[in-house]
């Protein structure tokens, strides 16, 4: 059974290669619109796994190019917020002008010289989105 589905692969790969080699053109437009494709999923994965607090990583999440049309040979999938990617990689919070940082958590105000925020294993939502697009 499992040289048939191994012959069958190579005789669609074969014909695959056949039409990219008839028509470029047409094979070029099927790779950006599957790259256009692949990031669009990867978006609205990486939505549904952000963190929500105000819904503004949720709605930074951007694809770039934003159409097929655009792409040449590569899509972007990201966030222009300076903590998307301490929230889905992790990392360590220093202050930049002051000697310490100054936040309110939970009802108190804190003062500390660092905040570590632990790798999320799994936890973040690009790093494991990519992980279950490219499956």
């Amino acid at each position: 059974m499992a040289d048939a589905a191994i012959t069958l692969d190579k005789v669609l790969s074969r014909q695959a290669l056949e039409l990219i080699n008839k028509f470029p053109d047409a094979a070029d437009k099927g790779i950006r619109v599957g790259l256009f494709q692949a990031g669009q999923d990867l978006r609205s994965r990486g939505v549904q796994l952000a963190p929500y607090n105000t819904g503004n990583l949720k709605r930074s999440i951007t694809v770039e190019p934003k159409s097929p049309a655009a792409i040449k040979d590569k899509v972007q999938v990201g966030s222009n917020l300076d903590y998307a990617r301490i929230q889905d990689q992790g990392g360590v919070i220093t202050p930049k002008r002051k000697k310490y940082l100054r936040f309110k958590y939970k009802g108190q105000w804190r003062t500390v010289k660092r905040v570590k925020i632990p790798k999320y294993k799994g936890k973040g939502y690009l790093t494991p989105a990519f992980k279950e697009v490219t499956k």
